[in-house]
C-alpha cells in the first residue's frame, strides 16, 4: 500500500528505484487485496457472534469494500 496521489505512484516509485510498475499488475494486486478483506469480513460476521465494535466494523468494511470492488 502506498500513500498520496494514485497516479502518482508508480511514476514516485520508478523515480526512487529505477524501476517500472507494472500498473496493470498494480491494479490486480489492489483488487486481490480488497477480495481478501472481503472474504475477512464475511467470515466474521457471518460466524456466530454478539454486536460489538469488532462486528460493526466488520459490517460497515464489508460495504465499503463491496463499494470499492463494484466501481
Amino acid at each position: 500500500m502506498t500513500a498520496g496521489r494514485p497516479a502518482a505512484e508508480p511514476r514516485h516509485y520508478t523515480e526512487l528505484t529505477g524501476r517500472p510498475v507494472d500498473v496493470a499488475m498494480l491494479g490486480l494486486y489492489r483488487m486481490r487485496w480488497a477480495l481478501d478483506d472481503l472474504s475477512c469480513f464475511i467470515r466474521e460476521v457471518r460466524a456466530a457472534h454478539r454486536r460489538t465494535a469488532g462486528i460493526e466494523h466488520a459490517w460497515q468494511s464489508l460495504g465499503l469494500t463491496v463499494a470499492q470492488l463494484t466501481r
